[in-house]
Order: structure tokens, then sequence, then C-alpha cells
């Protein structure tokens, strides 16, 4: 009895800050302002996330990379059962990226403005253009007949 009460007491005094932490909320949480919209407007809106979705559709390939990129690394339980051997990564269209991240500048300047949205366009649009070249070089470089092997992660796992 008296184990389990020192066990108890030490998994309160271990839970206390991890439920403290949890409860603390940001004071001003993230907003977007949209306004009054009426048909017309609702159906302009409509069209720019579609276009911007067209984005994301034509990038999602990098996640997936990122995925077989951690599993390279040794982190084993994202790997299905009983395979070894990480997944190779993916090549990366690099005029597919270049064009959504064109459309994604485009419709950051294009109407109707939608401030958020348009302001995480430009940053969002520079870090898919880049991921081609970074993504194609660690494909080759881990790949099969890869030189990691012949130079013991020179360039870095």
């Amino acid at each position: 009895m008296r184990v389990m009460a020192r066990a108890l007491s030490v998994l309160l005094i271990l839970m206390v800050p991890i439920g403290a932490t949890a409860q603390q909320r940001p004071a001003d949480p993230p907003t977007i302002n949209i306004p009054p919209l009426d048909d017309a407007a609702i159906a302009a809106w409509s069209e720019k996330l579609d276009r911007y979705a067209t984005v994301h559709t034509r990038t999602i390939r990098a996640w997936a990379n990122i995925l077989r990129y951690t599993a390279a690394l040794g982190l084993r339980e994202w790997r299905p059962a009983g395979q070894r051997e990480a997944p190779p990564l993916l090549e990366l269209d690099a005029e597919a990226f270049a064009a959504a991240a064109t459309l994604a500048r485009e419709l950051a300047g294009a109407p109707p403005a939608m401030l958020e949205v348009d302001r995480a366009a430009v940053p969002f649009a520079e870090a898919i253009g880049r991921q081609p070249a970074a993504f194609n070089d660690a494909a080759a470089y881990y790949g099969r007949g890869g030189s990691y092997a012949a130079d013991n992660f020179a360039r870095g796992p």
C-alpha cells in the first residue's frame, strides 16, 4: 500500500505542471476578419480559395517526402510493420512547384483581398519554390547508389 501511495504521489507531482501548461491559452488567439459578403463576393472568395487549394494540391507531394526523410533517419515507428529499409525519396517536379509558387504570388495580389491568407501566400510561395532543389538533391544523395554510405553521411543525415 505504501508503494502505491508513493507511486500516486509521484504521478500527481508530475501531472500538475502538465495540467497547468495544458490550460494556458494565448491572450489573443488569431482571428481572420471576413467582411460582410453578398452573393457575388462569396462567389469571388470561393473562386480565389479554390485557386489557393490548387497551389496546395500541386505541392502536397512534398509532405510525403518529409515523412520518407524522417523514416530514413531511423524513426522506425513511422514505417509499416516489417519494413527495414527506409522508402526512397520522391523526385519533385520543379516546373510544377514553380508554377504553384507563381500562382500563389499572383493570388496574393489579386482581388478580392483576403488579408491574412494573402499575407501568408508570399512566404509560402518562397518555401515551395525551394523544395524541389532540396528534395531532389537529397533523393540523389540518399537514393540507390547514393554516396551517403561511402562518405559516411558527410553531407548530414
